[in-house]
């Protein structure tokens, strides 16, 4: 899975950098799916999404944290999560280290 975010101020990226030393073992973020494109010719489906802004008081919590971001999938048609997905629905996705 390749991830991307962009940061649209300067003061958004010095946020992120003072959470950098924290000691947290996960990190959850709210995504909503923007998009699911079918790719037959690589026999996929790609996936997009977008960190949740509005609607919820959660989701007002997690804007205020993340204000900005978005991820993609390419998702196999040979795989049940190639159908799990749809646009306009919220998901979590957690974030945990890998220990090496």
């Amino acid at each position: 899975m390749q991830t991307g975010v962009r940061f649209s101020y300067p003061a958004q990226w010095q946020q992120c950098q003072n959470f950098k030393n924290n000691k947290m073992e996960k990190v959850r973020a709210k995504f909503q799916c923007t998009d699911v494109g079918d790719q037959p010719d690589l026999q996929q489906k790609l996936v997009d999404f977008a960190v949740v802004t509005d609607g919820s008081e959660e989701n007002k919590s997690f804007a205020n944290v993340t204000p900005c971001g978005g991820a993609f999938l390419n998702i196999s048609y040979e795989t049940p999560a190639s159908n799990f997905f749809e646009v306009g629905k919220e998901y979590y996705l957690d974030f945990t280290k890998v220990e090496n």
